[in-house]
């Protein structure tokens, strides 16, 4: 075996490249060699910070915390809830960038952590030229590739992870564009300025777009900060992540774009990574995937028709800017869809049109007087079954108790 090809391929065409590129990748890491969540950290803030950002500016800052003021009673008034879990008035951080990136970590480390601690511990070989026991070089390629997959996949997968919310931190329109389960009791943080691009790109008022923004992400606060469903959903998605995956082949095609250099740093790399879909995840179970897309789907639908329902009493441009979010849902990014992955549910237009369309039976069949009941406690969630039929969960959340 060559010294310089540790898996003692032939030295000809990517055979010979491949490896080399692996070792370089490896040096790479021992040399930097920082914990998972250090690299997820490190990894996100070097793709959201913008060193020409400066500091929030003050009028954005006092136009959205009056903004979130009215949104937050407007919300009240239609949920019948309160959007904090002691009932005190809602705090909300307008960040920078970089700022929301840090703070949305800290609050995500326990379950990105988990996610993580999922894949297991990553192995300490290669195989030599022995253990490729096939003639074909394909074959060969794709054995050395799964072996790199069992010695590489956590620190690939925090990597994917790492850029994925360092893009969401120079996108995000709210706390909650990516439904990681994080406990945001002391307030959701915002990125005015990714509102203000948006309102750019789209021509629509800027402050209707606040407005709008703000009671979408205040509704889903007032559900996810309910102790039994922040629990529910860390449960569901931290045991997707046991499924999380980097598949091979489309890493191999990714890696393969290297061969005119190395990166110099895992962020190149990272951001090299987040080029294509690598990152991917089947549940364990038929029934899991079933009970989180049900969970995720009503969760969605229900702040849609909260948002939608503010609109109609308090934004002018409603339809506009409904019609510019619908959009921008269906044109979603690389690394949106790979936030995706990470949660374990693709968030497709059919997935918010599902979620809306049960709120909307349940309204139709009994107003408004069971909705808030959907998140009194962990049995009234609907099952998969009563998504697609509202009638059936009305039934059996008003069937006398059994503990009576």
């Amino acid at each position: 075996m060559s010294a310089g090809n540790p898996f003692d391929l032939p030295d000809d065409g990517m055979n010979s490249f491949m490896p080399n590129m692996f070792a370089d990748v490896m040096k790479m890491m021992r040399v930097q060699d920082p914990s998972q969540f250090e690299l997820i950290s490190q990894l996100a803030l070097s793709i959201a910070s913008d060193p020409d950002e400066g500091n929030v500016d003050p009028q954005d800052r006092i136009t959205t915390e009056q903004l979130t003021r009215i949104a937050e009673l407007h919300v009240a008034d239609v949920t019948g809830m309160t959007v904090t879990p002691n009932g005190a008035p809602l705090n909300v951080l307008v960040q920078t960038r970089a700022d929301w990136t840090q703070r949305s970590l800290s609050h995500w480390r326990d379950t990105l952590s988990e996610i993580i601690r999922a894949q297991g511990t990553p192995t300490e070989s290669v195989p030599a030229r022995h253990d490729l026991d096939s003639d074909d070089e394909q074959d060969q390629m794709n054995q050395m590739m799964q072996s790199w997959m069992s010695m590489l996949g956590p620190t690939l997968i925090a990597m994917q992870i790492g850029s994925v919310i360092g893009h969401l931190g120079t996108r995000s329109l709210g706390q909650y564009d990516l439904l990681l389960p994080g406990i945001f009791n002391d307030g959701p943080g915002v990125v005015a300025r990714n509102r203000k691009q948006f309102a750019e790109d789209w021509s629509l008022p800027a402050e209707d777009v606040t407005m709008w923004c703000s009671v979408n992400d205040i509704a889903l606060h007032s559900v996810l900060s309910r102790t039994h469903v922040q629990q529910h959903l860390h449960r569901l998605v931290v045991e997707h992540a046991k499924s999380l995956r980097i598949d091979p082949t489309t890493l191999q095609q990714q890696l393969g774009t290297m061969a005119t250099g190395m990166p110099s740093s895992m962020t190149e790399l990272a951001e090299l990574l987040s080029e294509g879909s690598a990152l991917s995840g089947d549940s364990l179970t038929e029934r899991h995937q079933r009970e989180l897309e049900t969970l995720v789907t009503v969760i969605r639908g229900y702040a849609d028709w909260v948002t939608k329902t503010v609109a109609e009493r308090a934004i002018g441009t409603r339809s506009v800017i409904a019609e510019a979010v619908s959009r921008s849902r269906r044109e979603r990014t690389e690394s949106e869809r790979n936030g995706d992955a990470i949660v374990g549910v693709e968030h497709t237009a059919d997935l918010y049109e599902r979620g809306r369309h049960f709120i909307e039976g349940v309204i139709e069949r009994n107003g408004e007087s069971d909705l808030a009941r959907l998140w009194v406690i962990e049995k009234n969630l609907p099952t998969s079954a009563e998504l697609d039929a509202p009638g059936l969960w009305l039934e059996r959340i008003n069937l006398p108790s059994s503990d009576a």
